[in-house]
């Protein structure tokens, strides 16, 4: 899971972690009751206060910062050969690697040689049947979907399944809407989705698809801006008259987002 940094991505595992106490559904999809353990950089004070608001148990197992400092590649083969462990006397469902670039022995995440070695001990894992979740940072820019994670290709190659979290595009600071991407070598995982975390922050909604957030971010400006009008008005000329204080969309995305709504090509009706 790839997310630009206090996006969400801590947020999103917290909840994750408390529905897999007793199991249900997360944003519209099952949840199985299970074991965690969660490798993570923050300290104990932080997990406290997630506890606080979504409430762990006792299925969740903290490591929090494990080493000190950058673990070796020994150190890192150990902490692994204890969440085998975990996993053999039937105390582990899912690891979760909170972010790779903290635990990444050694050399840089830029290297496949360092991303293959910190990936092989988890197929100890996953080969027992086990799920592992690594967090992980974007790179720099606006990169393509599905390329946004940083560093070394070779843990794109390798994971199952990659997804890709940011906000809304345009929204405001306090919107609890995220967008998910996902690409997987599983046909059941939807390729991209919008969520919404709950204002108690206990829970995730799931909205639909992007081009629906995005209608229903963009219809009642629509609806203002061809109320005023005079007449019958052409899409670029929508977008002239969009207002300043509303995030527009470019017209390339406005123009499919109307076709998707069944608008005619050549005008929108006022």
């Amino acid at each position: 899971l790839t997310s630009q940094w206090k996006t969400g991505k801590t947020t999103l595992l917290s909840v994750l972690l408390a529905r897999m106490a007793a199991g249900g559904t997360l944003a519209g999809r099952p949840v199985s009751p299970g074991y965690a353990a969660v490798v993570s950089e923050e300290g104990e004070e932080h997990w406290a206060a997630r506890d606080a608001r979504v409430p762990l148990g006792s299925h969740v197992r903290l490591l929090c910062r494990p080493f000190r400092g950058r673990p070796t590649a020994d150190d890192w083969a150990a902490l692994v050969r204890s969440l085998a462990d975990l996993r053999a006397a039937g105390r582990l469902d899912l690891a979760v690697i909170d972010p790779l670039a903290v635990f990444l022995p050694g050399r840089s995440e830029n290297e496949a040689g360092a991303v293959l070695d910190f990936l092989h001990p988890l197929q100890q894992l996953t080969a027992a049947g086990a799920g592992v979740l690594v967090l992980h940072h974007p790179k720099k820019g606006v990169p393509a979907a599905g390329q946004t994670a940083r560093g070394s290709g070779a843990l794109m190659g390798s994971a199952d399944i990659l997804m890709e979290m940011d906000r809304i595009g345009g929204a405001a600071e306090a919107d609890r809407r995220r967008r998910l991407w996902g690409f997987s070598r599983h046909p059941e995982t939807p390729r991209q989705l919008v969520v919404e975390l709950s204002a108690d922050g206990t829970d995730y909604a799931a909205l639909g698809e992007f081009a629906a957030a995005d209608q229903a971010d963009h219809w009642p400006v629509l609806l203002g801006v061809l109320e005023d009008a005079p007449k019958k008005l052409t899409r670029r000329e929508v977008l002239e008259a969009w207002p300043a204080d509303h995030p527009r969309a470019s017209e390339v995305r406005f123009s499919r987002w109307m076709t998707e709504s069944g608008v005619p090509a050549n005008a929108v009706p006022a």
